[in-house]
């Protein structure tokens, strides 16, 4: 039994191993294209604030940030990772693998602290199933569904604030001590300030607690931690408001109407078009919509008995019965979320609730254990199920490895020059071009990656400044910085389709230059006296 139990604690650390092992090959062999997709401008967003502040002295003001800013955990890890590695391709990778290590380690962690009696077998199930998250891309070449667990700044900040919160919460639960409660209130404010998804992702299914507000043993501490998350997420939209509405740097706006009844019944339409395509591509993505929609309907049952059946034999402790109710309750509520608001339009929106398919895949394993612990006959089936699944992942790691290099892919990927921005460089440095305007997906990787110093600032058809995730003074003359002088001479025409009367003035004395797909009007020098207003440089002011 003891040698049984060290083998399984090992594999256990294996596939947490492997997981890391997975997350270097997918890197390791991203294709031009997915490359281009992992570097969009959206997924550039804390590498060119860092960029901006650290290194081009421009300083925060003026900056123009996401509507869910992400500053914890998202800025002090992303910025250490890179300050540490001095490459922003390099510190995506590392941002990548802290990040699933993070996730995959608070999940088993809640997980062991709830469920005592849980041994490595069922641990080592939910690494698997973490997995095959990884294993769209692997063996399906799904990227962008797989890249939701590495891009920095589309919401996987406030997933894992959310198992953070959770843990803290079950801290209290047990053990009562204030210094839980104390730290469960600075992460949900942190994380609200940080990220409203917070709200939906931790604090809505927090308060499902308040079902069993009966128990009289537990019933001031539902009442306190209930309060504290509350009363956290009230500060924290306090003081998003308070900043968004300063004059140092600015917030976007979400664009969109919240509760949009009019909207939900298309978006719920789209969301299931979305599922029935991962139904319909079969393979992983079939196993992970199943496991979804079986951790609903299990999770669903299993959570009315825990709040209605006192007696039923679910797992007698309390904090098993919580655990329960609040995975359902994350499930359905995370799933539903951008649903509800009337956002949901299509796969690029999985990025609000691409969590509830890992929560789902997570409690399936939690189930097939109390489904062990009621009917120990199956315990061989678990064991051999385990054994063969960890042979699987091994063999999938070493066939990874062999068709494809992965330190050649990552070599290739930290010296990665998008093939437009080449092209610009090259007009750029025949012309002596730096400044320029363009198309947001253009504008800000051009930036980042350019070899000749080019600058292209977004801009709207009609060439004023359009101030989306930006620092605004990056247009202006006489302000902070490496490039607080800025003096434009060109207007990059890709997906611009530039208009108006102050265009039309430019277009006179430009000439136009292609270079393969990449089309460049080089004009007279000009600038912006405000993001709206434009003039010649040899005209007056």
């Amino acid at each position: 039994m003891k040698i049984n139990k060290n083998l399984f604690k090992a594999l256990f650390y294996l596939t947490i191993v492997l997981n890391l092992v997975f997350v270097l090959q997918i890197f390791g062999s991203l294709t031009e294209k997915e490359l281009s997709v992992f570097f969009n401008s959206d997924a550039l967003y804390l590498p060119s604030i860092y960029k901006d502040i650290f290194i081009d002295n421009s300083g925060f003001a003026g900056w123009h940030l996401n509507a869910a800013p992400n500053f914890f955990p998202e800025w002090p890890l992303y910025f250490t990772v890179r300050y540490i590695t001095g490459d922003f391709k390099i510190a995506g990778v590392v941002y990548s693998l802290i990040y699933v290590l993070a996730v995959n380690v608070l999940t088993v962690s809640v997980i062991k602290y709830v469920f005592k009696r849980i041994d490595y077998r069922h641990l080592i199930l939910i690494n698997i199933g973490f997995a095959l998250f990884l294993h769209q891309y692997i063996l399906m070449n799904v990227f962008y569904e797989t890249a939701f667990l590495f891009f920095v700044g589309f919401h996987g900040g406030a997933y894992l604030m959310a198992l953070l919160s959770l843990l803290l919460f079950l801290f209290y639960l047990r053990r009562g001590k204030v210094i839980h409660l104390v730290l469960l209130l600075i992460i949900v404010f942190l994380g609200v300030l940080s990220d409203r998804l917070l709200i939906m992702y931790y604090v809505v299914p927090s308060l499902l607690i308040l079902f069993f507000i009966r128990n009289n043993e537990f019933r001031l501490r539902i009442l306190f931690s209930s309060a504290a998350s509350i009363l956290a997420a009230f500060f924290g939209m306090i003081l998003y408001n308070f900043i968004k509405n300063s004059e140092f740097i600015y917030i976007i706006g979400l664009g969109y109407k919240k509760f949009d009844l009019a909207k939900i019944t298309p978006a719920f339409n789209n969301y299931l078009q979305t599922l029935t395509g991962m139904i319909e591509a079969g393979g992983v993505e079939l196993i992970i919509v199943a496991v979804f929609i079986i951790s609903i309907i299990a999770g669903t049952g299993l959570s009315l008995k825990a709040i209605f059946c006192s007696k039923a034999k679910i797992g007698n402790l309390f904090l098993e019965k919580v655990l329960l109710v609040f995975m359902t309750g994350y499930i359905v509520i995370v799933a539903l979320t951008p649903v509800v608001h009337g956002t949901f339009l299509g796969q690029g929106h999985l990025r609000y609730n691409f969590s509830s398919f890992y929560i789902a895949m997570s409690f399936f394993f939690v189930i097939l254990f109390l489904l062990e612990r009621k009917k120990p006959k199956i315990s061989a089936f678990v064991s051999i199920l385990t054994l063969a699944l960890v042979v699987a992942a091994t063999f999938s790691a070493i066939r990874n490895e062999k068709n494809n290099d992965t330190i050649k892919g990552l070599i290739s990927l930290s010296n990665y020059y998008p093939e437009e921005v080449k092209l610009i460089d090259e007009v750029a440095k025949e012309h002596d071009l730096q400044y320029g305007v363009g198309n947001y997906w253009y504008a800000k990787k051009t930036t980042m990656f350019s070899k000749e110093d080019v600058r292209i600032y977004t801009a709207l058809e009609d060439l004023r400044a359009w101030l989306h995730v930006t620092n605004e003074n990056w247009y202006f003359t006489n302000r902070k910085g490496k490039y607080g002088n800025p003096r434009f001479n060109f207007v990059l025409l890709n997906n611009l389709n530039p208009e108006g009367e102050f265009f039309d003035k430019l277009h006179e004395k430009s000439d136009t230059v292609q270079n393969g797909n990449i089309e460049i009007l080089i004009t007279p020098e000009f600038g912006y006296k405000n993001w709206k207003n434009l003039y010649l440089l040899n005209e007056e002011n």
